[in-house]
């Protein structure tokens, strides 16, 4: 009977350990499915993975993407993120504190066309002061410019997201000021565009103009 090659044995448990069984949540938090992610599985490759095992009930139909994203969900600050197809999974999860509940959830969300808005929004620079100030974006950053200054200890609408570093929160002297950065618009409507613009446009950080 012929013997296993050691160097093929070997090499068949390393790439078994690189696997990490990961949920992915489907809605809501009540529901999941367990996938097994690679260093180089992007959120599109998962949602290939969950189409497969008939997860959004329509085998055979390629446009999934257009209508599912993954999304990156944090409890401890309540914002959900939706990941562009090209990111990588776990290095999303890396920048996770461990004791933290963050989770991937998959929800149905239509992927919108390109947009790319610009105006003046209020923005959360320190905690409890927001800010005025004039936001747009390119392909590689976020850019807001002086106005003027509006101290505020509450939201001033009810039409806000949220930009958070896709660094760990570890790597900040002052997190509480500089790790996320809530931004708020005028009406449902502007909020709706810069959702979508952010979503489209590669964007790495939250660069400031002075």
């Amino acid at each position: 009977m012929p013997s296993h090659s050691p160097l093929t044995t070997t090499a068949a448990t390393q790439v078994t350990q690189r696997l990490v069984a990961t949920r992915i949540y489907i809605q809501t938090e009540s529901d999941f499915k367990s996938v097994n992610l690679a260093p180089n599985t992007t959120a599109l490759d998962v949602l290939h993975m969950l189409q497969q095992r008939g997860t959004f009930g329509e085998p055979g139909d390629g446009r999934y993407h257009d209508r599912w994203t993954i999304f990156e969900y944090s409890k401890e600050f309540l914002i959900e993120r939706p990941l562009r197809d090209f990111e990588v999974v776990l290095d999303i999860m890396k920048t996770w504190e461990a004791d933290k509940d963050n989770k991937m959830i998959c929800k149905s969300f239509p992927a919108p066309s390109f947009v790319r808005p610009h105006g003046w929004v209020q923005v959360e620079l320190k905690k409890g002061k927001w800010t005025k100030r004039y936001l747009h974006i390119n392909d590689t950053a976020v850019y807001h410019s002086k106005d003027e200054r509006v101290p505020r200890k509450k939201s001033p609408t009810k039409f806000g997201f949220a930009l958070k570093s896709s660094d760990s929160v570890h790597m900040f002297e002052t997190p509480e000021d500089d790790y996320i950065h809530y931004v708020c618009t005028d009406t449902g409507e502007s909020l709706r565009e810069w959702l979508a613009a952010l979503r489209a446009a590669k964007v790495r950080g939250l660069t400031a103009m002075f």
